[in-house]
This record gives structure tokens, C-alpha cells and sequence, in this order.
């Protein structure tokens, strides 16, 4: 989830080893992990990705 992903950054959880998931993301989510450099981004269906293609 969004709340996650905040406080694994917070904690100084290397991004490079985060694998984001969840239902639902909403754009600043998914713009949020894009610009972090998350490692990993699950993505639940066509249009979440390309949000993700459009962020990173």
C-alpha cells in the first residue's frame, strides 16, 4: 500500500528493494514509487501501467 511504501522510505528501506503492491494504487502512489526508484512495481492491470510507463 501507499502507507507502506511512505514508511519504508521513511525508514531508509533502499528502494532499489522494495516491491510495491497493492490493490486499488492511486496515481500519486504510483508516481510516488516511480520517483523513488522502487524496485519493483506489481501492476494490476493495463491501466496501471501505463500510468507507471508515464511516471518513470
Amino acid at each position: 500500500s501507499g502507507g507502506e511504501l511512505y514508511t519504508a522510505l521513511r525508514a531508509g528501506f533502499p528502494p532499489d528493494r522494495i516491491i510495491f503492491h497493492g490493490n486499488n494504487k492511486t496515481d500519486s502512489e504510483l508516481k510516488m514509487a516511480a520517483e523513488h526508484g522502487v524496485g519493483r512495481i506489481v501492476v494490476d492491470n493495463m491501466s496501471e501501467l501505463m500510468k507507471t510507463g508515464a511516471f518513470a
